[in-house]
């Protein structure tokens, strides 16, 4: 069964889109003059090179959106294997996000009948 928009999809109605020129428009001069900013030696190292500010802007909104792509990726590859394993389909069992999703199962899910009780102590969801 597909359904209509993905989990990420449902969550991003109830927050602001991510406004990647504002941010660097508010913290670049900060993390310009702070060596412990994690952009300060990206900052220092391009200026050497002799590029102005706005490319240099350009280039960490460059970096957020691969980032951004990578973990998109990565996320849809994790779900796909999830679903294989829920469907007892082989699937690459041998990643840390399985290993922490049979930790998940093994911890927070408790099977009754034909349903699965997922618990954590405040909320209880049951899943078909």
């Amino acid at each position: 069964m597909r359904f209509p928009i993905s989990v990420s999809g449902g969550w991003s109605k109830f927050f602001d889109k991510f406004d990647a020129d504002l941010i660097v428009g508010t913290y670049f001069d900060s993390w310009a003059c702070n060596p412990a900013s994690r952009y300060y030696d990206l900052i220092c190292c391009l200026r050497a090179e002799g590029r102005c500010d706005v490319e240099i802007k350009a280039c960490i909104i460059a970096g957020w959106q691969e980032a951004g792509r990578a973990a998109s990726a990565d996320g849809t590859t994790m779900h796909r294997q999830i679903e294989l394993l829920l469907n007892n389909v082989p699937c690459e069992a041998s990643t840390v996000e399985i290993s922490q999703f049979h930790k998940f199962m093994e911890e927070l899910v408790v099977p009754r009948g034909g349903e699965r009780i997922v618990r954590n102590g405040q909320y209880t969801m049951r899943v078909a």
